[in-house]
């Protein structure tokens, strides 16, 4: 497969700068020793999702408001990782913040623009991945995970039990995805 560089595509300087000055914010506060990473979390989905409920009592929402808004907090929700026996939780727990916030992030209209979504995944990458290149590069129809095979084909429909193919291969530090043949169910 042959290698064609990206042609330059201009982006107004006003919006340059404010996506420059989110992505420093946002570097900044997760180099922060004492960086609440879940609070973080749902600080920026919520800023993103619901503005204008940022500030609201829960209690005067209705029930299904308070539950969308729950979401914005990765300790309310549950990713796939989370139900591998073989997890380590200690290694997972700073990270499970960090892809929450990437696959929010990469569903919202945010998500959708090139020149930011590269910029914001790779600032996330290297918080969460044990290695990533300086021109890490993945788009909003990527997804992550745990292991080495986060990004794959699904099986060959010939074997059941055949093992997916990487199509990417990224690497969380101490967080192993189990082989098909360790997971039950």
């Amino acid at each position: 497969m042959s290698f064609l560089p990206l042609r330059p595509v201009p982006v107004a300087d006003h919006a340059t700068s404010m996506y420059e000055e989110w992505l420093a914010w946002l570097r900044e506060e997760l180099d922060r020793p004492d960086c609440d990473r879940n609070e973080l979390c749902r600080q920026i989905l919520t800023d993103l999702y619901y503005p204008h409920l940022a500030g609201a009592d829960p209690a005067s929402l209705p029930m299904t408001t308070r539950v969308a808004l729950a979401h914005m907090d990765p300790r309310n929700v549950t990713l796939e990782p989370t139900y591998y026996q073989e997890l380590d939780e200690a290694q997972y727990a700073p990270r499970k913040p960090l892809l929450w916030l990437w696959e929010m992030f990469d569903r919202s209209p945010l998500g959708e623009n090139v020149h930011l979504g590269i910029k914001f995944r790779r600032v996330l990458a290297h918080k969460v991945f044990k290695s990533c290149g300086k021109s890490f590069k993945v788009t909003s129809s990527s997804t992550t995970g745990v292991g080495s095979r986060s990004a794959t084909a699904p099986p060959s429909r010939t074997s059941p039990t055949s093992t997916p193919t990487p199509t990417t291969s990224w690497t969380v530090e101490s967080c192993p995805l189990p082989g098909p043949s360790s997971r039950t169910g």
